[in-house]
């Protein structure tokens, strides 16, 4: 284990590209869009080790070269029923007992 110095709210917002409000909202709404936090008892301060910044961003390269798949987006209400039987498979099912 290496004893660097650690990265405090300012260098990660750098390292990041986003405000310092920004690094401090997400880490209490939703520390998952972070990398984990370094805890030392006692500090009060949200800090980071450079080791776990770096395999967290490894972690998250998005390369232009390959395509992003996004989920179907549905429509919002309640879906036709024919669409509804066109995603189960009912038309299927009557016509082989008919």
């Amino acid at each position: 284990m290496s004893f660097e110095k650690l990265l405090t709210v300012t260098d990660l917002a750098e390292i990041l590209g986003r405000s310092t409000g920004t690094i401090k909202n997400q880490h209490s709404k939703n520390p998952s869009r972070l990398p984990p936090v370094c805890r030392i008892p006692g500090a009060g301060r949200l800090l980071w080790r450079r080791e776990d910044v770096d395999r967290w961003l490894q972690q998250h390269v998005v390369r232009l070269d390959e395509p992003v798949l996004r989920p179907e987006k549905r429509k919002p209400g309640r879906p036709r029923k024919s669409e509804t039987i066109a995603r189960t498979g009912l038309a299927v099912r009557e016509a082989q007992y008919a």
